[in-house]
């Protein structure tokens, strides 16, 4: 009897060993997330400026890096803090980032600009990553000039409104700073112009806030400010303008308005040539029609202060005096046309923790579940087996359903297990089963060029003329975006990237192969890396023509 117990002692020993093998390997302990790599959006950041960095890895999700910001230096570098960044996602997580005063002295108060950047670390002991951006780092300007107590930190342009800037628009000029409150500010504006001095095309006044934080003044160009300036005849202005406190300054970026847009034209620019055949206006109508008044009717929100209120949009469309409601005869395809059912676009935020997308991403979440419950029961059920067949002396039942009870919680955990891979199975045959890209895409791959945001029938960039929008500058293909608001009109932020709806076409900007138009692949080599936002991208291109230059 003795004997028999030891026998049964190491069975149940052995039992609650494999079961602690077996969570060891589980999936929610093997996937540690990995880092890859880390990047600044943007190149350059003064005292008092929030910028963003993004960091990227792999089985991320729920993971909490510690960013360790240092200044670089010849000798040891100079440590400046460190800040915490959670992953929402396996693949990338951004934080936003504002230097202060005491972190440009923290980086040793140099006498010129400091070169700052990031050690990201992840995890600890056998699950620790980490990475830094040593070789890119961000450029932390020295604070120079003096306005009283007042930093300026940087200058930009905004808008409230989501149609297409036209001449007449207003324009928000956003001035940051430090220690500013009610600080007057003066701005000059100009029209950038390559061959000669740049245009002044206007003199505003404005005012930081109490919290001495933001300067925000709104500028329209139009009438005298344009006259006075570059009198161009077609293309773009290019306004960018100089915010001053003091002889502190900031500079903005610039920001192009499409030339003799006043009428909501935005490709009318070629002012004394001739006016295209299909004219595509601010609110993203297109039409035909003789004279510059095809799209007076549809310049959409383009003149307002505030998004959606779109005083001037055309109810309908279709047939009628200027593609609808102008002036002079064509014929156009409106943006809602008067006999179908209007339609509206929205977003539902997923309510589930962690990001299930799909009804395979809830099975899995539900079995991962389900074995983490299984395990503690299984090794519960396996002792009081164990106990019964010990104490069963001389009621042989006892040992009969401890035996009974051993059996089937190693049979119901086998089943279980089995059962996580073969729901793994189903996922990967269905996907494999499903209709290749270039298939779904062979009705449909670009084959125009876009010329003044028409699309010819030669090329390889574009459908139709819906996919020449005019997206240059902040917000177009390629740059940083958080959300689709961040996007020029018609365009969808994705993966941080302001993408076309259905991807984006040849040439343009990518992270991986899911950025771009169904048939294309992404080219993230050295030799095909394209700069946008601050950040390194990569290019779309065809997979049997090669990878595209930029």
């Amino acid at each position: 009897m003795k004997t028999m117990k030891l026998k049964f002692t190491f069975i149940i020993f052995a039992a609650i060993l494999a079961v602690g093998f077996l969570v060891s390997r589980s999936p929610a302990n093997a996937a540690n997330c990995t880092l890859v790599g880390g990047v600044w959006i943007n190149q350059s950041a003064a005292v008092g400026e929030k910028v963003q960095f993004q960091l990227r890895g792999n089985n991320c999700n729920g993971w909490t890096a510690s960013l360790n910001i240092y200044e670089q230096d010849p000798g040891p570098d100079d440590y400046i803090r460190t800040l915490p960044l959670v992953f929402k996602n396996d693949t990338n997580a951004t934080i936003t980032i504002q230097f202060t005063p005491e972190d440009y002295t923290k980086g040793g108060n140099e006498s010129s600009n400091e070169m700052v950047y990031i050690a990201a670390v992840v995890g600890e002991g056998s699950t620790k990553s980490e990475i830094n951006n040593e070789n890119s780092p961000i450029t932390l300007n020295k604070p120079t000039g003096s306005g009283g107590g007042c930093q300026l930190a940087g200058a930009s342009w905004s808008t409230k409104f989501s149609a297409q800037p036209i001449v007449g628009s207003p324009l928000h000029m956003v001035v940051t700073g430090v220690g500013c409150p009610n600080y007057k500010v003066s701005y000059e504006i100009y029209d950038y112009t390559a061959v000669s001095n740049d245009a002044r095309v206007g003199h505003v006044e404005g005012q930081f806030n109490a919290a001495g934080t933001t300067a925000d003044t709104v500028w329209k160009a139009q009438g005298k400010d344009i006259a006075t300036g570059e009198d161009r005849k077609f293309g773009n202005y290019q306004f960018y303008f100089i915010a001053a406190v003091g002889s502190n300054t900031a500079e903005s970026s610039k920001y192009p308005v499409t030339v003799n847009s006043q009428a909501g034209c935005i490709n009318c620019n070629n002012v004394g040539g001739n006016l295209p055949g299909t004219q595509m206006c601010a609110d993203g109508f297109s039409g035909s029609g003789s004279g510059n008044t095809v799209c007076q009717s549809h310049i959409g929100d383009a003149l307002t202060d505030s998004a959606g209120t779109c005083t001037t949009c055309s109810p309908g469309g279709g047939a009628g005096t200027g593609g609808s409601t102008g002036n002079g005869t064509g014929t156009g395809t409106g943006v809602v046309p008067g006999t179908a059912n209007k339609t509206y676009s929205f977003n539902i935020t997923n309510p589930l923790k962690g990001g299930p997308n799909d009804l395979f991403d809830i099975i899995n979440i539900v079995t991962q579940w389900i074995m983490y419950i299984a395990i503690p029961l299984a090794v519960l059920w396996i002792m009081y087996a164990g106990f019964l067949m010990l104490t069963a002396g001389p009621t042989p039942a006892n040992f009969q359903k401890g035996r009974d009870i051993l059996k089937y919680t190693i049979l119901g955990l086998a089943i279980i297990f089995i059962g996580k891979g073969f729901v793994s199975l189903i996922i990967s045959v269905i996907e494999l089963g499903g209709t290749s890209p270039t298939t779904q895409n062979q009705s449909v791959e670009p084959t125009g060029d876009c010329v003044n945001n028409a699309c010819t029938n030669t090329g390889g960039y574009c459908i139709t003329s819906a996919d020449c929008s005019n997206v240059v500058g902040i917000g177009s293909v390629g740059h940083v975006c958080q959300q689709d608001n961040n996007c020029q009109s018609g365009l969808k932020c994705k993966n941080t990237l302001c993408e076309r709806p259905k991807g984006n076409n040849l040439g343009e900007a990518c992270f991986g192969g899911q950025d771009c138009v169904a048939g294309l692949a992404c080219d993230t080599t050295q030799e095909a890396t394209q700069i946008i936002s601050g950040r390194d991208v990569g290019t779309c291109f065809m997979p049997d023509q090669g990878p595209q230059q930029p």
